[in-house]
């Protein structure tokens, strides 16, 4: 998991970056999460994701605990492989091809996931026309949604 620096470095933390920090880790723990069903689905058939070496205690949990067969889980990891490994993969990589030109176009970084300020949020937009696709991809629809509730709850209690 990667958590973007600029929102723990230094002797202090910003309020905004603390603010944001929650609803990131959340976003991020999602992903992983979103990664281990996955695996839990396809690696009881044999199968591995391309060019990725998930760890071994990982692999033999994944084998030992498939999601049942109607399960909101399984239905979840199969919409999640789809959209990374499987017939959404060219889209999802034109979306972060797009994301990472836009970004590097205008010098301005990918806001940090959860709950973002109005103003980092509307800059992002004015700037990237590919910010909405990126969103509704699955598995960042999932784990804004993940992050942003977390988020919205941690700044409701401070």
């Amino acid at each position: 998991m990667v958590i973007r620096a600029d929102l723990s470095e230094g002797n202090s933390v910003s309020k905004e970056n603390a603010m944001a920090f929650p609803g990131t880790l959340f976003h991020e723990t999602r992903h992983s999460e979103q990664r281990f069903n996955v695996l839990r689905y396809v690696e009881p058939n044999g199968w591995r994701f391309p060019g990725v070496n998930a760890p071994k205690h990982a692999v033999d949990l994944a084998r030992t605990s498939p999601p049942n067969s109607d399960s909101a889980a399984r239905i979840q990891a199969k919409m999640m492989n789809e959209s990374v490994y499987g017939t959404g993969r060219a889209r999802r990589a034109q979306v972060m091809a797009m994301m990472d030109q836009t970004g590097s176009a205008s010098n301005q970084a990918v806001p940090s996931h959860g709950v973002e300020s109005p103003q980092a949020e509307a800059a992002w937009f004015e700037h990237s026309p590919w910010y909405d696709a990126y969103r509704e991809l699955p598995e960042e629809a999932d784990a804004f949604k993940a992050g942003t509730k977390v988020g919205l709850m941690w700044k409701e209690s401070n």
